[in-house]
């Protein structure tokens, strides 16, 4: 494998998160067990600490208090969203690698099942080429 070519696979299947889901304002890539957004691709520039926001709100709506609340199997969610203030935020877990996710903020209209099928298959896209470097 090329140097970096699976950063570069990452960058670009988040282009095209955002390209297809034009409702979709930001794509973050999470590492859960660190709780920080690795890669993001965002209309606007997003502070640190929105970012890092962001990425406890993917390990506790996954892996967290709220995921254990829902009685869901191992303590843990593949999926969640929630929404405040008329933005959505998505939350996808890799089905490859548990400790990795996409998040997503988009619109209410919004088509859901078609984001969370295109966030999934691009975590295992993503495992396919490596993971990110």
């Amino acid at each position: 494998m090329v140097p970096g070519s699976s950063a570069m696979a990452l960058t670009a299947y988040l282009d095209e998160i955002k390209t297809d889901f034009a409702s979709c304002e930001v794509v973050a890539y999470v590492d859960l067990g660190s709780r920080l957004v690795l890669r993001v691709n965002s209309e606007n520039a997003r502070p640190q600490e929105w970012l890092d926001r962001l990425g406890v709100a993917a390990a506790e709506m996954l892996n967290g208090e709220l995921a254990q609340s829902f009685g869901t199997a191992g303590g843990h969610s593949d999926e969640a969203m929630i929404e405040t203030g008329g933005v959505r935020f998505v939350f996808v877990r890799s089905p490859a690698d548990p400790i990795e996710a996409l998040c997503c903020t988009c619109t209410p209209d919004t088509d859901i099942e078609a984001l969370t099928a295109r966030m999934r298959d691009t975590l295992i896209r993503l495992a396919e080429t490596g993971g990110p470097a």
